[in-house]
């Protein structure tokens, strides 16, 4: 039934999750393929019912996924103008329940995303003003549950992002690296974070 918006909604999930194998096993051609016909069934949901929040947030991360496979190809505009798309869903989000710590999360991605491709393409201005959005998103998330490794995480990354655009690259390192620190006292530092940390300590030792 064309009409059913739930069977619609499975099959656009159901391309989603075979564009992700098929991303996994490093075919992005096919996985473009499959991320945008998920994109189109979400596209038409939301048109159907913009008041729909849960097809709202369904459409940013189909732009998203669509996004990051044009980032992977090499066309990093097409890739930005995604995630800007997708932000601009997001900030809608957000702003109707601020609470919502999942969105904010969500939108403190989008934008790390946004600021990464303007940061490639030297726009340095925009590069760290989406940076800092996400670095203060992250500290509030962070400030609000200490406890949350996840978000301590997030905001080891957010600063150690915002450092290659910011004021204070030192300070911004040296705070992702007490995280960081921290994380791994508790043995919750992966392996590919504690090569990261390595970078970070040798790029600080760079500024001094």
């Amino acid at each position: 039934d064309p009409d059913d918006a739930n069977y619609a909604r499975d099959l656009a999930i159901s391309r989603s999750k075979i564009g992700n194998i098929q991303r996994e096993q490093g075919d992005i051609d096919a996985a473009l393929v499959s991320y945008a016909a998920s994109l189109e069934i979400s596209e038409q949901l939301a048109r159907r019912d913009p008041n729909n929040l849960g097809w709202q947030r369904d459409l940013s991360i189909a732009i998203e996924k669509v996004a990051d496979i044009e980032r992977r190809r090499g066309d990093d505009a097409a890739s930005l103008e995604g995630y800007e798309r997708s932000f601009g869903i997001m900030r809608r989000l957000v702003s109707s329940d601020p609470s919502n710590a999942d969105w904010l999360r969500d939108m403190s991605i989008t934008l790390a995303e946004i600021g990464y491709l303007k940061r490639r393409d030297r726009d340095f201005l925009g590069a760290s003003d989406a940076l800092y959005q996400s670095l203060d998103i992250r500290k509030q998330l962070a400030a609000a549950q200490p406890d949350n490794m996840l978000w301590q995480r997030d905001l080891m990354l957010a600063y150690n992002d915002f450092a290659y655009v910011s004021d204070d690259p030192k300070g911004d390192l040296a705070r992702a690296i007490a995280i960081a620190k921290r994380l791994d006292a508790a043995g919750l530092l992966s392996s590919g974070d504690s090569k990261m940390l390595d970078q970070m300590r040798r790029q600080l030792r760079k500024l001094k």
